[in-house]
């Protein structure tokens, strides 16, 4: 029994006994907040929604929206509190702080997220793939301001909790895990990134998908997988959450309330600025238009790195098993430390 309990204590903590592996400090919270979320939605859709619809209340998007909001806020919050738990860190190092940088690169988040959203779109409709039909589309049902407000609490829980999750608690974590075995910082986070983004990829299929074309597809695991490289390229660059926060945040909003395109358009339910029908539909529903996001969302962001921070780099203390803060972190494009954590 001794040599049982050793070899699991071996594959739970390593030669370390204050907190578990890197591995699964960062894959344990992320399956505490699948199982919660999948037990929240359950009993959502197939008891309390179906129960409440046969009241024949105006229900739009917007009122799933704040649901949803609400599930994440649980499924979420509780598995970021594990997280900490486990992972034995103060706020300050999963990239959280109040300062004027951080409010600025969320501010300039947002105005990058925008732009990765609505760029693309006013090209397609400039080169005549597309056409505004409507100005300002008031969505069925309740008030416009209420359905504004429960879509906006349902992006933004949604938003804050996926990127603690998967870029401060799991990039983190699988970053140091890569670092104890004597990767290179670069190397690290690389094959870290990579790791959590193919994770919110596969995680976007199961939850989130459903709609337009991507539905719950391939396509739609493909394009939440780059989105989630670009996140955590912003966080790589930064070592704070707020860049990507805003970014991920800017695009979220500005799909779901500023801009309504195909194919989506023809049967959106909440409040929208402008709606684009489509001309050309291969356009907006190809990989193209993915890749053009792509494209524009990475020239904003170097662009930002380099006129707010002063270049592109990683930060290091991102892959450092030693960490004690994010007050002023150090950059580097070679080497981190390495440790016995794993």
């Amino acid at each position: 029994m001794d040599s049982i309990s050793n070899y699991l204590r071996a594959v739970l903590y390593g030669s370390r006994n204050d907190r578990p592996r890197a591995l699964w400090r960062g894959l344990v919270p992320f399956l505490v907040m699948l199982g919660l979320t999948f037990v929240g939605m359950t009993v959502y859709v197939s008891v309390v929604g179906s129960v409440v619809r046969a009241w024949d209340l105006p229900f739009t998007r917007s009122h799933d929206l704040f649901v949803v909001g609400l599930i994440a806020l649980g499924s979420f919050g509780a598995a970021f509190r594990l997280a900490k738990r486990i992972d034995r860190r103060e706020y300050v190092e999963y990239g959280l702080e109040n300062s004027c940088s951080w409010w600025t690169d969320l501010v300039g988040g947002l105005l990058i997220g925008f732009g990765m959203a609505a760029i693309p779109s006013i090209v397609g409709v400039a080169l005549g793939y597309g056409e505004v039909t409507e100005v300002f589309r008031a969505a069925a049902g309740t008030g416009v301001v209420v359905l504004g407000a429960f879509s906006l609490f349902g992006l933004l829980v949604n938003v804050v909790g996926e990127e603690l999750l998967f870029r401060s608690v799991m990039l983190q974590n699988f970053a140091e895990g890569m670092a104890t075995r004597s990767y290179p910082t670069t190397g690290a986070v690389t094959v870290a990134l990579v790791g959590s983004s193919v994770v919110f990829g596969l995680y976007h299929i199961v939850f989130q998908g459903g709609g337009g074309y991507e539905g719950r597809s391939l396509a739609l695991v493909i394009s939440s997988a780059l989105f989630g490289l670009v996140w955590g390229i912003a966080y790589m660059g930064t070592g704070k959450i707020a860049l990507p926060l805003g970014m991920h945040l800017g695009y979220n909003v500005t799909n779901g309330l500023v801009l309504s395109i195909p194919p989506m358009a023809a049967d959106a339910t909440l409040p929208t600025l402008v709606v684009v029908g489509a001309i050309e539909e291969w356009f907006w529903e190809s990989y193209a238009l993915v890749a053009l996001r792509t494209i524009v969302v990475l020239g904003l962001l170097f662009t930002w790195l380099l006129a707010v921070h002063g270049r592109v780099r990683i930060v290091e203390d991102i892959a450092d098993p030693g960490t004690t803060g994010r007050a002023s972190p150090k950059a580097t494009d070679t080497a981190g430390s390495a440790g016995d954590d794993d």
